[in-house]
């Protein structure tokens, strides 16, 4: 599961800026962080990192500068003026901010971090949003894609997000065999067919999809809290709804077959659901799949995925690249156009080895390599 954090950080590595006198770039992991020259970072010097996607009350925004006095506003992104947003600096994207730290006289791994009313004590790892008041910006959700929910249960729901590659860059191993596909800007969907006896519930029984009353239907953020979307009238014209009629009906011949809950995940996409549109109806595109219970799933590997979107007769997201990873590999495939019927950007690719594995951070290695257009594009959406 993504997490949001404003965490204490060691910066990797300082470079300078090739079009640029009075400001340098911070590498951290593998994001880069334009700063000025003048605060003297060196590598393994020790910030605040504040990364995309961030809301900054104002007392830091003034603070660190980044604010217009005569205006009364912020001087970062968002309608207020007040979120973290990808950047160019003279041609170099940016992403995040270093936020100075002070240094305990003594104790070399520790520093202290100022925040609106005092100071906290910090080491490398620390997660300081709750201190310094930072939170994580979350866009207003059209009211196609909310509806009715109920509680099936958190054991018959998916958990998922996809962390940044740039983040967890010791999750990859130069070699090994990958597949690159298309991270679709859509809205994840996910559909979990139960078998006969976990569908007895009363709740369950009652609003589950599907003739026998054994499928839930329910977004990411639905699923992580073990909730899912009444098969009721009054959700009829949810774009998840309408985007998975298809899908559902040929689902139901699975259900006499399973001992175990199976679950299909995709992308919802076209006019209505992101800022990009991949087509002018409703589509889905299978990404992944699994079995059993949260806490002990079995996600499937691409051929037998491949074999399951077949017996369903659903299309799975394009597929770039299967081969051994590499950096330079993954640079080629994020930005370019989307392969689903569009001429537009894609919003990047979906990174994970064909053999799954575990990360000690990370869990599941599964993750998300950003297009660098998709990021710096105007009037963007999202919806999760």
């Amino acid at each position: 599961m993504s997490s949001f954090q404003v965490p204490v950080v060691a910066i990797d590595a300082i470079e300078g800026h090739p079009n640029a006198d009075a400001i340098e770039v911070a590498l951290i992991h593998r994001y880069r962080s334009v700063v000025r020259k003048a605060e003297g970072y060196k590598p393994g010097d020790k910030v605040v990192y504040i990364p995309q996607a961030s809301v900054v009350p104002d007392y830091l925004m003034k603070r660190i500068g980044l604010w217009d006095e005569a205006k009364g506003i912020g001087r970062l992104g968002g309608p207020n003026f007040n979120r973290v947003s990808a950047s160019k600096f003279r041609g170099l994207l940016s992403q995040g901010i270093c936020l100075r730290v002070t240094p305990d006289e003594v104790d070399s791994d520790l520093v202290w971090v100022d925040g609106e009313d005092g100071r906290t004590a910090a080491r490398v790892g620390d997660d300081l949003s709750e201190f310094l008041g930072v939170t994580k910006w979350i866009p207003p959700i059209p009211e196609e894609l909310l509806g009715e929910v109920f509680a099936p249960g958190r054991e018959f729901t998916v958990d998922f997000d996809i962390e940044d590659v740039k983040a967890f860059p010791d999750a990859m191993i130069e070699g090994e065999e990958v597949e690159y596909t298309e991270k679709m800007h859509g809205v994840f969907t996910a559909i979990t067919i139960l078998p006969a006896h976990d569908a007895q519930s009363p709740a369950i029984a009652e609003f589950a999809f599907g003739p026998d009353r054994n499928m839930l239907l329910y977004s990411k953020g639905l699923g992580a809290q073990g909730l899912a979307f009444k098969a009721i009238e009054a959700n009829d014209k949810s774009i998840y709804v309408r985007a998975t009629v298809g899908l559902r009906a040929r689902l139901a011949e699975f259900g006499a077959s399973i001992r175990e809950p199976l679950t299909i995940m995709g992308e919802t996409f076209g006019p209505g659901v992101q800022d990009l549109h991949y087509g002018k109806e409703l589509g889905f595109r299978m990404f992944g799949a699994c079995s059993g219970y949260r806490g002990g799933l079995e996600h499937y590997g691409p051929d037998r995925r491949a074999e399951l979107a077949a017996a369903l007769g659903i299309g799975q997201v394009h597929c770039f690249y299967r081969g051994p990873f590499s950096w330079k590999t993954l640079a080629e495939h994020t930005d370019g156009k989307t392969a689903t019927g569009a001429d537009h950007i894609r919003e990047g690719v979906v990174v994970a080895p064909v053999v799954q594995r575990d990360h000690i951070r990370l869990g599941r290695v599964i993750v998300k390599s950003v297009s660098e257009h998709y990021l710096l594009r105007k009037g963007g959406t999202e919806y999760s």
